[in-house]
């Protein structure tokens, strides 16, 4: 009888513990929800900020607007480049040496990278660029190296392991390092790209709170794997331009919700342009 009773009363406790990990799961859930509406709200309100008193603004001004942001999205330092929006393989930049590195970037970069390189030097923070552009065939091979040691891992499932790499490693033509803007930085003491490390680094914490200053964002942020598709990496570096830097790391967006922000502005605009 008294073996009865403490498994009745085991079985009580556990069915307690699984309604409050049940509990906690939903609670989680409803956490990201909320996160993103909180993100949509704030992306909202920075369109309405952003055309203050369309109803005032003549439709000369209304149509500079529209140009203005044209040009934007056109820019080439916005470009997105992802699974769906890959590079040729035989795209190529005009590359330049970064001084006293066997690395090279986009020329259009290396002023303001230099300034920031000089600058984090100044700071006492060593600036160590681990990668920069990679043509398409390297890209290819990190790509099916990667899938190559996750198989292992997936119980020699292609498909899954393929899927997984992607989410660490750009797919052929779908890399920004092809771009050449893109710079993977990190703490030369630091042996290996592990995120939790990386982002307790002093050249880290240094980068994200001044690069947007050179005109840099920090291209995949923490839990926003789901916009981008790729991890978080605190140590990729993506040139954007100085203005689009400041505003993109103010508002702590990705280049795919600073271009969504612009289309949603370009879209009321144009629709204020209907009305007048």
């Amino acid at each position: 009888m008294k073996h009865k009773g403490i498994e009745k009363k085991l079985f009580f406790y556990i069915i307690i513990i699984i309604l409050i990990i049940i509990i906690s799961i939903f609670m989680i859930f409803i956490k990201n929800k909320n996160n993103q509406k909180d993100f949509n709200s704030n992306i909202n309100n920075n369109i309405s900020s952003s055309i203050s008193n369309t109803s005032s603004i003549s439709n000369d001004e209304i149509a500079r607007q529209i140009k203005e942001i044209d040009n934007k999205l056109d820019d080439p330092l916005l470009r997105l480049i992802t699974k769906e929006l890959p590079l040729n393989s035989n795209y190529l930049p005009e590359l330049i040496t970064i001084n006293n590195l066997n690395k090279q970037v986009d020329k259009r970069i290396l002023n303001d990278l230099n300034k920031m390189l000089s600058d984090g030097k100044k700071a006492n923070i060593n600036l160590y660029i681990q990668s920069a552009y990679r043509s398409y065939n390297v890209q290819k091979t990190l790509y099916e190296n990667k899938i190559n040691n996750l198989l292992p891992k997936y119980d020699n499932d292609n498909a899954t392991a393929t899927i997984e790499a992607g989410k660490i490693v750009a797919p052929p033509g779908t890399s920004e390092h092809q771009y050449g803007m893109s710079l993977d930085i990190v703490e030369k003491s630091v042996s290996s790209l592990v995120p939790e490390v990386e982002e307790k680094t002093a050249t880290y914490k240094w980068l994200y709170k001044n690069c947007a200053n050179y005109g840099f964002i920090l291209r995949y942020p923490k839990n926003k794997t789901d916009i981008t598709g790729i991890m978080y990496e605190p140590w990729h570096f993506r040139y954007v331009g100085i203005e689009n830097a400041k505003t993109i790391m103010s508002l702590g967006i990705t280049l795919e919700e600073y271009i969504e922000q612009l289309l949603n502005e370009k879209n009321i605009l144009e629709e204020k342009n209907k009305i007048e």
